[in-house]
């Protein structure tokens, strides 16, 4: 979380503003991800939970939108070096060559990835209004942090079904 370092963190507001410039970063990121990812993937319900992931993408970046408004900000972001880095190691995943199914196995491990990054954004931002007695906003993190658990419990329950096995036994 290189914000840190260059920001004057001295309250909790503080902190949470940051972080959600953080999640906003990703977010936007995602936003233009996610189509990519979806027409590299090969598997038809990879496809679909993608696609469905990138339409609450959409909701989480207005989410973020008004929890910026609640505390009386305006959105902004700022560098999400983390963010950035996974989105490189996708660029680089979707422009290699190999065997359809391992490539989807690969991909559901760098969306898990992502979405394992969005769990920890989300649930610290949560906690901290919480902490903050800003049970508005710690309800909008709630929200997306509950949309980022459901996605990555598809995501297991897609790879442990079906993708990894045709990935070990390619057709």
């Amino acid at each position: 979380m290189t914000w840190i370092t260059e920001t004057n963190l001295e309250t909790i507001e503080d902190l949470i503003r940051c972080q959600l410039k953080s999640l906003f970063d990703i977010e936007l990121r995602l936003n233009d991800l996610l189509p990519r990812l979806r027409d590299a993937a090969h598997d038809a319900q990879l496809k679909d939970l993608i696609e469905e992931h990138h339409d609450r993408t959409t909701g989480q970046i207005e989410r973020l939108e008004a929890a910026f408004a609640l505390m009386g900000a305006h959105p902004e972001r700022v560098v999400s070096h983390a963010m950035r880095g996974i989105a490189h190691e996708c660029e680089l995943l979707m422009a290699a060559r190999g065997d359809p199914d391992v490539l989807d196995a690969a991909l559901i491990a760098y969306a898990q990835n992502i979405a394992h990054y969005e769990i920890a954004g989300y649930g610290c931002a949560r906690a901290w209004a919480h902490a903050w007695g800003r049970e508005d906003l710690a309800g909008l993190m709630q929200e997306a942090l509950d949309e980022e658990r459901e996605y990555d419990r598809r995501l297991t329950a897609l790879a442990d079904q079906a993708v990894n096995a045709h990935a070990v036994h390619p057709t």
